[in-house]
């Protein structure tokens, strides 16, 4: 089964999201497994108020899911994107392709702009090899559609959020699922083995990334696992650095958000310079993510505004704090996200052949 609803749809629909909504979507994307007794206390709500909400919140297309953020890196995984012109005397072609990339297992998103570019292709590969072989399998399979191309890797990860910063609300630490930070050198170096992850701990992240909301005995009745060992496994996922962060997934078309992706070239990006920005990054309320890249651009920035005026004073704070560096940047405006899942099918087929392989020497 394939989820990844995108986070950006030409839906018109603005339902009203009053000051405890946001409060609470804020919540669930900092622990989507919070207990709706903690979120109540918290907001000061009824139990019951906080399951309808949330119900409400999904009913009215708001939360599209609630998912576990799993550290790729340490499965191997690197992230690439791919900005692609299409030709428009092609357009018949279009919908194939867009189809062959949103059901391509190593696809993590797949985006739609207005100008400059066509499509954006996030996918994730073990090495530049991997990703070589995908993407020429890719234009060798539509040889006429794709004008132009522009590639990009991803070295390193500033901020990755899954709400804006305009959400934020503080709660007490032992409130929210322990974060580990993705940029943890530790975290980065490590890699997953066999003492990790097993068969049962691969079907339990799949079912996690339908909905890591689900209790530990919803979960253990779906891949056969009393509560107590889901609730072994999921403090074990948690501690090895699989699981980084339960949260949600949003339409932020449909909180009133525009998402514009913006690229940078610096005249230079020494250490200090990198320390600034990523602290810039890290708490500016409209930037979701940014990264550091291998390619034509420094860096790239998902911005998300909720008025083309907050867009404008992001710009000017960016162009006011880096001045002294700033060379050239690019802004591409979305259109429409076609999907997007923080869980790409391959991390699962794949270790779980890996597994196959491993039982079958140890027999």
């Amino acid at each position: 089964m394939r989820t990844g609803i995108g986070r950006i749809s030409e839906s018109e629909q603005k339902p009203r999201i009053d000051v405890k909504d946001k409060k609470l979507l804020a919540l669930l994307s900092q622990n989507g497994r919070m207990p709706a007794s903690d979120i109540a206390h918290i907001l000061k709500l009824s139990r019951d108020a906080i399951a309808y909400r949330i119900a409400k919140l999904q009913e009215r297309g708001v939360i599209l899911r609630f998912c576990p953020i799993v550290n790729l890196g340490i499965f191997g995984h690197s992230t690439f994107h791919v900005f692609m012109l299409l030709d428009e005397k092609r357009s018949k072609e279009h919908a194939k392709l867009l189809e062959h990339l949103t059901t391509h297992n190593h696809t993590k998103a797949l985006m739609t702009y207005t100008d400059t570019w066509d499509v954006e292709w996030t996918l994730i590969a073990k090495d530049l090899k991997e990703f070589d072989t995908l993407l020429t399998q890719v234009l060798t399979k539509f040889p006429s559609v794709i004008l132009e191309k522009e590639t990009l890797a991803v070295v390193n990860a500033y901020t990755d959020k899954t709400l804006p910063g305009v959400y934020s609300i503080d709660v007490g630490t032992d409130l929210v699922s322990s974060h580990k930070s993705i940029n943890s050198p530790k975290l980065r170096s490590k890699r997953v083995d066999d003492k990790d992850l097993d068969g049962k701990d691969l079907l339990l992240l799949r079912e996690l990334d339908l909905n890591c909301r689900q209790s530990t005995y919803e979960l253990g009745s779906s891949i056969k696992l009393s509560a107590d060992a889901v609730s072994y496994r999921l403090r074990k996922l948690n501690s090895s650095g699989i699981i980084l962060q339960y949260s949600t997934i949003n339409n932020l078309s449909i909180l009133g958000h525009s998402w514009y992706t913006y690229v940078i070239n610096f005249t230079k990006f020494d250490t200090k310079d990198e320390a600034k920005f990523r602290q810039f990054v890290a708490t500016h309320p409209y930037i979701i993510r940014a990264v550091k890249l291998f390619g034509p651009w420094d860096v790239m920035l998902y911005i998300v505004a909720d008025s083309p005026k907050n867009y404008h004073e992001t710009v000017k704070e960016i162009k006011a704090a880096f001045s002294e560096i700033l060379h050239h940047y690019q802004t591409w405006l979305s259109h429409k996200e076609l999907y997007f899942t923080m869980l790409p099918r391959v991390v699962i087929e794949v270790e779980h052949s890996r597994k196959q392989v491993s039982l079958f020497h140890n027999i």
